[in-house]
């Protein structure tokens, strides 16, 4: 079999380039590609108009009027599919094209492998369906019972006269059974219009409607195929979204810079604590600690932003689980009832490496699945108990409830998706948590007999000791957020301040005995930029132990500065656990040669 030989007329190198890309990864399709009518018109010539199996038109060609090009494509190569190519609103050149005799039209400007090919392979499979009609109606018949999409044949009182099996499952949304299936759009040869569909079930789905203009048993009739669309607007809702985000991208430096300086604040009120009357300190407390919480969830939300906005891969972080579950647990005291207790047992510093949105996932949904559990339960005295421990190298969290306890039929399925032994369960949760704690190399296992509670038990791989006496020189120029951060690094490291990269090189004339240098990228005089720029000619070893801090919002320059370092950035606000990891990184290969 000949390959498929497709001609294009196109004035744009650009579009014609990406045309002829993108047809020809095609298996058996060659393309010829000329630049005006006139080309076309030589080309045919020489050639012979049967050479050809498809016509690409430009709509502008600098020597065609209008849609002359189409004519002359179903003129000259009237056996060959002609698809119509366009920069203009689609809206005002559609459906007379169609009606020119153009099987599909490509928009410039979204074009792409897939939509070019697919237009292609529609544009040949209308042809194709055309041919065999003025071949016999028994063919007819079978190419449309074959087609993958709802289609329909029409008189010209909408009367259906013929329908595929696709078709069947939209019935109900689009005919009318009385007097007899009548299709209730009103579409005539060339309309194209986007319309909802109710499915049989109650979803309603968009959908394309296209008509094609027929002879139908002597009788002038209408194709109609409706297409599913879900896809197509799910990808435009993406491009909507990645628009919000780029856009968004540009407050998130400030927010970043403000969340910093609100955990100083938070820590400087906590510290004031002592010197309040004793029966104030405990309502300040626990104000401050739902503050504590609201500012971490915005951080969370900035460094979320940041990270869909510009697709960086979730990474495993240095997650302290106890810490962790004890704020999981603050919202789950406020949720109990008043005759339930919520005890705690959380070894200090049993650190994994993970996602920390994950993990607080899992451990919300075994929080909640016990308090459901003991909301089923007969009235008394009831209690959750959660303990966080190391045990043979392992970090182990255990969820402990005193409810009903778990049927023995559910026990062994109770983490397939679907199972639930709720009224009103999904059986979503406890599948989830399984994925999670297996993503992350970990086991979830269950205890329990009826009418005595139940025990989840997770089972993660604890992250090792961390490096003792790492010396961390933090250039940041805003005081409230060199403090902020100063007070984060300080338990674990010991860490050094300026406020600028001049006094940071004058430090390290007399001291360059640091692991870390975590340098941040804005600030006043002598930047981060200038200060890496200065090490590498006075301290050009001290270069592979910077870690440069951002707000965000970054130049194009100074985002190719970025990546011909090579140097790992944290952004602003800090996130404790990436910090960790990303100076624990740097410093194992620098402890020891410091």
């Amino acid at each position: 079999m000949r390959d498929h030989r497709v001609l294009l007329i196109e004035d744009n190198d650009v579009d014609a380039a990406i045309f002829t890309r993108c047809v020809e990864a095609m298996p058996g399709y060659q393309v010829v590609r000329v630049r005006s009518l006139e080309q076309a018109e030589e080309t045919v010539e020489r050639l012979g108009g049967a050479w050809f199996d498809l016509v690409a038109v430009d709509l502008t060609l600098p020597d065609a009027m209008d849609l002359e090009a189409i004519h002359f494509a179903r003129t000259q190569i009237p056996q060959a599919v002609c698809v119509a190519v366009t920069a203009r609103d689609p809206d005002e050149v559609d459906e007379r094209a169609l009606r020119a005799g153009a099987a599909d039209l490509l928009e410039k400007g979204r074009m792409n492998l897939r939509g070019i090919q697919r237009a292609i392979s529609h544009a040949i499979e209308r042809n194709e369906l055309v041919r065999r009609q003025l071949e016999s109606e028994r063919n007819l018949r079978s190419v449309l019972a074959a087609w993958s999409e709802a289609l329909y044949v029409v008189d010209e009182d909408r009367q259906v006269v013929f329908s595929n099996d696709a078709a069947a499952a939209l019935a109900p949304g689009v005919l009318d059974t009385e007097p007899g299936p009548r299709l209730r759009l009103d579409l005539r040869p060339g309309d194209v219009l986007q319309t909802d569909v109710r499915l049989p079930g109650g979803e309603t789905v968009p959908a394309e409607a296209r008509a094609w203009g027929i002879t139908w048993a002597d009788r002038p009739a209408t194709v109609v195929v409706l297409r599913d669309i879900r896809a197509e607007r799910a990808a435009e809702r993406t491009r909507a979204l990645a628009e919000l985000g780029r856009g968004a991208l540009k407050g998130v430096h400030d927010i970043g810079n403000r969340v910093t300086a609100l955990r100083a604040s938070i820590a400087d009120a906590r510290a004031t604590l002592p010197a309040v009357a004793r029966e104030a300190a405990p309502t300040l407390e626990a104000t401050l600690e739902r503050m504590e919480r609201s500012v971490e969830q915005i951080a969370h939300v900035v460094r979320s932003s940041r990270e869909d906005a510009t697709k960086v891969r979730a990474r495993r972080l240095v997650v302290d689980l106890g810490a962790l579950v004890r704020s999981c647990c603050q919202d789950l005291r406020a949720a109990l009832e008043a005759d339930a207790d919520l005890r705690l047992q959380l070894h200090p510093r049993v650190e994994v490496l993970g996602d920390p949105a994950d993990l607080t996932r899992v451990v919300d949904n075994l929080l909640r699945n016990a308090a459901e559990a003991l909301a089923e339960a007969p009235e008394g005295d009831h209690e959750i108990r959660v303990q966080v421990s190391l045990v043979d190298g392992d970090a182990v969290l255990e969820v402990e409830d005193t409810g009903p306890g778990i049927p023995a039929h559910l026990r062994d399925h109770l983490f397939d998706e679907g199972v639930t032994g709720k009224v009103q369960g999904t059986g979503l949760g406890l599948a989830s948590v399984r994925r999670v704690v297996e993503a992350h190399a970990g086991t979830v296992e269950v205890r329990s007999e009826p009418g005595a509670g139940a025990c989840f038990r997770v089972r993660l791989p604890a992250r090792g000791p961390s490096l003792a006496g790492i010396r961390v020189l933090l250039l940041e120029d805003q005081a409230d957020v060199a403090r902020a951060n100063e007070r984060l690094l300080g338990e674990r490291y010991r860490v050094s301040v300026v406020h600028d990269g001049a006094a940071g090189l004058e430090l390290l004339a007399d001291d360059d005995d640091f692991h870390v240098l975590l340098c941040d990228l804005d600030m006043p005089g002598l930047d981060g930029r200038a200060f890496f720029e200065h090490l590498q000619v006075a301290h050009p070893a001290l270069t592979e132990r910077v870690v440069f801090c951002s707000g965000g919002a970054a130049t194009s320059e100074l985002e190719d500065f970025l990546a011909s370092t090579a140097r790992p950035v944290l952004h602003k606000p800090l996130d404790l656990g990436h910090a960790i990891q990303t100076i624990e990184d740097v410093a194992s290969r620098t402890v020891g040669a410091a």
